[in-house]
């Protein structure tokens, strides 16, 4: 089995996010906006996809932070870390948050419906705006899980949320062949 070993704390570890994209979803912005206000979360506004991105990010230290786009307008929802149901650290993971308080009860969309197309995946968050009012949906960005945060959930043996670690830059495919002879 090949492997790659890489020291956790090296500043070249990089995990991207992951975009999730409900195509045809049961509640747009606007009513997204009504549920999550009703729901305890903080709704602002935005203009411009960038503000929505670069929103997040400066929210993710305190606080679970989500991109909410569509054809109907662009929102940031949000509210402080610890509020969770489980003291288990992927319960506290972003992407899990955003699954178990949002897509699930208010979207009625599990992360193993994407065989079946309900929920789609993409890095760009260009992209899934583009994907959501291309099929009448709703876009959300999430901030990238961090190394350390990957790394709690391994110690505590929980798995992470599907598509929730992507690792960049990519290990080369061939970079070491094993012969047999």
């Amino acid at each position: 089995m090949l492997a790659l070993v890489s020291p956790l704390e090296d500043p070249g570890n990089l995990i991207l996010p992951t975009h999730r994209v409900i195509p045809e979803a049961p509640l747009g912005v606007a009513e997204l906006r009504e549920a999550l206000i009703a729901a305890g979360w903080k709704v602002e506004s935005a203009e411009e996809l960038g503000e929505v991105v670069a929103r997040i990010e400066a929210l993710r230290a305190t606080e679970h932070a989500f991109g909410i786009v569509g054809s109907a307008g662009k929102l940031i929802a949000h509210r402080l870390r610890g509020q969770g149901r489980s003291p288990s650290p992927r319960s506290s993971l972003d992407v899990a948050v955003l699954e178990t308080e949002i897509l699930e009860p208010l979207m009625g969309t599990a992360s193993h419906e994407a065989a079946a197309g309900r929920l789609v995946y993409t890095r760009d968050p260009q992209e899934a705006l583009e994907m959501a009012m291309a099929r009448n949906g709703v876009a959300f960005l999430v901030s990238p899980t961090t190394v350390s945060e990957m790394a709690e959930v391994a110690l505590a043996g929980e798995a992470m949320p599907q598509k929730s670690t992507y690792f960049f830059p990519k290990v080369p495919a061939g970079l070491v062949i094993m012969g047999a002879e």
